[in-house]
């Protein structure tokens, strides 16, 4: 267990140093998303995210009409009120393969 957490940790640490994704890769209504957004300016102007993910480190999934989803990460406490600190853009959901 602990094994797991420090590996999902890392992943998420080395995709929050490199950066939010890069706005080509994103669906367009996700590209306004910076450091100094927070997950409660995602919703509002997305709309309701459909899941979240993870126990731990917790992403928002939002799933899109297409199949694909975004999932967002907020920075701890994981609460509407905290900064985005990475975001990932899945063609297909079916492709997520953490955070059960």
């Amino acid at each position: 267990m602990i094994v797991r957490i420090v590996a999902v940790t890392l992943m998420v640490a080395a995709v929050a140093l490199a950066g939010l994704a890069a706005d080509h890769a994103l669906p367009p209504q996700f590209r306004f998303i910076s450091r100094e957004t927070t997950l409660q300016q995602v919703v509002d102007r997305v709309g309701a995210y459909t899941r979240v993910r993870g126990s731990g480190i917790q992403a928002f999934e939002f799933d899109l009409k297409d199949g694909s989803a975004v999932l967002v990460f907020p920075e701890y406490p994981f609460q509407l009120h905290c900064k985005i600190r990475s975001v990932q853009f899945y063609p297909k959901k079916e492709q997520i393969d953490i955070f059960p």
